[in-house]
């Protein structure tokens, strides 16, 4: 078992590393940003064949890169490894409030209310 202290400032364990995930969740956050792994490679300081490996979970990741990659494509350490936490919770509050802080005052009122609701009808109220 390892022991990590995430960003949210959880200590949560994480059984084994599922480099698939890690990997998949690095290509979808490149590509939700539009930018190519030759962009990546650059700004992490790693090879084609490297980051290639890593988005199709064939090599494992040093705890170093996961945060450079973090930095690089502009989001938490948590967010690339929130999938594996046995108690993903706080890392997934951490995401919602991460996104909601990118739209428009409009927008979050809007999920403002929809969440609202959804706990209304969740609760019977």
């Amino acid at each position: 078992m390892v022991r990590f202290v995430s960003v949210t400032g959880m200590v949560e364990q994480i059984k084994d590393i599922d480099y698939g995930k890690l990997g998949a969740r690095v290509r979808a956050r490149r590509k939700e940003l539009d930018m190519t792994q030759e962009e990546l490679i650059a700004l992490t300081g790693t090879s084609t064949s490297h980051i290639s490996n890593i988005e199709n979970g064939k090599t494992k990741v040093s705890l170093e890169l996961v945060f450079q990659l973090a930095n690089a494509l502009n989001t938490s350490f948590d967010y690339l490894l929130y999938d594996q936490y046995e108690h993903p919770v706080g890392v997934l509050e951490h995401i919602i409030l991460r996104d909601l802080r990118e739209l428009p005052a409009e927008q979050q009122q809007i999920v403002a209310q929809l969440v609202h609701s959804m706990v209304l009808n969740q609760t019977g109220k």
